[in-house]
C-alpha cells in the first residue's frame, strides 16, 4: 500500500487537533474531515473491489493461458500426427504407383513378347504351308508325269491296234474296234485345277 493510503477513514474521524487561539472553526473542520473520510472509505472500497477483480482476472488469465498452452500442445501434436499421416500416405501412394508402373510394364512386356511369338508362329506356319504346298505340287507333278506317260502309252497302243485292225481288214480277217478307254481329265486340266491361288 502506498504511503498516502496509510491513513484510514477512522483515523481521520478520530483525529484530534490542538486548539489554539484564533484557530479554525472546529465544526467546519470536523465536517470537512467527515467528507474526506467518506471519500476515502469509498476509495478504499473501490480499490478493494479492483484488487479482487484484478485477482480474478489474473486467475482467469492463468486459466486461459493454461488452456491456450494445452490447445497449442494439442495443435502441435495433431499437426505432427497429420504431417506423419501425410508423409505415410505419400510414401504409400508412391509405393503403389511404382508397383502399378512395374506391373503395367510387365504386362506390356508380356503382351509384346506374346505378339512377337504369335508373329513368329504365323511366319513359321506360313513357311510350313508353303513347304507342304510345294511337296503336294511335287507329288501331283510326279503323278501328272505318270499320267502323261500312261496317256502316251495308251495312244501308242491304240495306234498299233488300229494298224493291226487295218491290216487284218485288208486280209479279210477284220478285228473288232478297240473299246474306248474311260474318260480321264487331261494332265493340263489337272494342272489348271491345282494351280495355287494368289
Amino acid at each position: 500500500m502506498h504511503d498516502y493510503l496509510n491513513i484510514t477513514p477512522l483515523d481521520i474521524q478520530q483525529h484530534q487537533f490542538s486548539v489554539r487561539f484564533r484557530g479554525f472553526d472546529i465544526r467546519e473542520v470536523d465536517a470537512f474531515l467527515d467528507r474526506i473520510a467518506q471519500t476515502l472509505d469509498a476509495l478504499y472500497k473501490d480499490i478493494e473491489r479492483l484488487r479482487t477483480e484484478n485477482r480474478d482476472l489474473k486467475t482467469q488469465n492463468e486459466q486461459l493461458t493454461e488452456q491456450v498452452s494445452g490447445y497449442r500442445s494439442k495443435y502441435e501434436s495433431t499437426k505432427l500426427e497429420l504431417d506423419q499421416m501425410n508423409a505415410n500416405a505419400k510414401r504409400i501412394a508412391e509405393s503403389m504407383l511404382a508397383e502399378a508402373e512395374q506391373k503395367a510394364e510387365a504386362i506390356v512386356n508380356r503382351a509384346y513378347n506374346r505378339m512377337a511369338q504369335v508373329h513368329e508362329d504365323i511366319i513359321r506356319l506360313k513357311t510350313q504351308r508353303m513347304q507342304i504346298e510345294a511337296q503336294i505340287r511335287a507329288v501331283i507333278e510326279s503323278h501328272l508325269k505318270l499320267l502323261d506317260m500312261e496317256s502316251m502309252q495308251n495312244r501308242r497302243v491304240e495306234e498299233e491296234y488300229e494298224k493291226l485292225r487295218r491290216i487284218a481288214s485288208l486280209e479279210g480277217d477284220p478285228l473288232p474296234a478297240a473299246k474306248p478307254l474311260e474318260s480321264v481329265d487331261s494332265p493340263a486340266e489337272v494342272r489348271m485345277e491345282l494351280k495355287p491361288s494368289a
